[in-house]
């Protein structure tokens, strides 16, 4: 008798207890998803070159594009600022992946066989959980939080023209307007226009100068037949109408906005030239190339209330937002 009601009381602990185990598993399933949510269809995962480390990385695009918002934005920026970044970054890593396995020679010696790398001035700056730890400190956990939340609340999204994924290029701060693809890269694209981004004239770093002597003037440009004039010697030949530089002629040669950009060390295209008592000053608006979407000015669109498919469709117009995306063929 004893014996029978030992094992019906061990009999009724196992009964009820079932349900606990099963609401904990539940539970420690759905924090699992909540952790690093499942991606949708074809974008699993994406192939990083690491240009640091020389190596070639899997990478579940969750951790991807939570790498390149740390690493582009500041993890203060607003929930629906950092919301655009994490859109376009993925949006940029489905169009990569897709075209480099349609092509698989592309970007051979910058990618290494990979979809993207980390390279930001190829692809888009990418920074690992240990990079992130020290770059953030203290803030390291608030703002691995606030990053993580706003990708998660988007993971999948893509911005796509013509049913395909957007070319998605992003930079720091504008030179109050945008500039459209065909005055810095010389290709016409439809959703690549200039568009307003007054927003960044309040922005800090907005307004810059380089200066240069005459004697180093003159060393930068080496090898152009130089007029006697030195207020000739470099003189603006094209400018946009958003005020980025399509081209200027040193001599007997012509460089375009962004080769003077890069020799000069200039933070954008959109510059003025003017000399003074032997002294050539580079009066600089905006930082970076200027196309696409303003990364400052998202921050200060966010701040005005506006949300992330806002952002998206101003600084990409004709654009769409899809859940996910496949190409055709994996679709199939």
């Amino acid at each position: 008798m004893k014996r029978t009601a030992v094992v019906c009381l061990c009999y009724a602990i196992v009964l009820f207890s079932i349900p606990f185990f099963i609401s904990r598993g539940s539970a420690a399933s759905a924090q699992g998803a909540e952790e690093a949510p499942a991606a949708k269809g074809w974008g699993d995962t994406v192939k990083v070159y690491n240009h640091k480390t020389d190596k070639v990385m899997l990478l579940d695009c969750f951790d991807y594009v939570v790498g390149v918002v740390a690493a582009e934005v500041p993890a203060s920026y607003e929930p629906e600022a950092l919301k655009a970044n994490a859109v376009a970054a993925y949006t940029y890593a489905m169009r990569k992946k897709e075209y480099t396995e349609a092509h698989p020679g592309y970007a051979q010696e910058e990618h290494k066989g990979a979809h993207v790398c980390t390279n930001y001035a190829h692809c888009k700056s990418w920074k690992s959980e240990e990079e992130r730890r020290e770059m953030w400190g203290s803030k390291y956990d608030e703002y691995t939080a606030r990053v993580e939340a706003a990708v998660r609340a988007v993971y999948g999204e893509v911005l796509l023209y013509d049913d395909a994924p957007a070319l998605t290029v992003f930079y720091s701060i504008s030179a109050g307007v945008t500039a459209a693809c065909k005055d810095v890269w010389g290709n016409d694209v439809p959703y690549l226009q200039s568009v307003d981004s007054s927003w960044d004239e309040n922005e800090k770093g907005f307004l810059t100068t380089v200066t240069l002597s005459d004697a180093e003037m003159k060393e930068k440009l080496a090898g152009c037949a130089l007029p006697e004039n030195p207020d000739e010697w470099l003189v603006v030949t094209d400018r946009a109408e958003s005020g980025y530089v399509r081209s200027a002629a040193a001599g007997d040669k012509t460089f375009t906005g962004g080769e003077v950009r890069k020799l000069f060390g200039l933070r954008s295209n959109c510059f003025e030239i003017s000399r003074a008592d032997g002294v050539f000053t580079f009066t600089v608006k905006g930082y970076g190339h200027g196309v696409g979407m303003s990364q400052s000015g998202s921050q200060a669109m966010a701040l005005e209330g506006y949300d992330y498919r806002d952002i998206l469709y101003h600084y990409y117009p004709g654009t769409v937002i899809a859940e996910h995306y496949e190409p055709a063929e994996k679709a199939e």
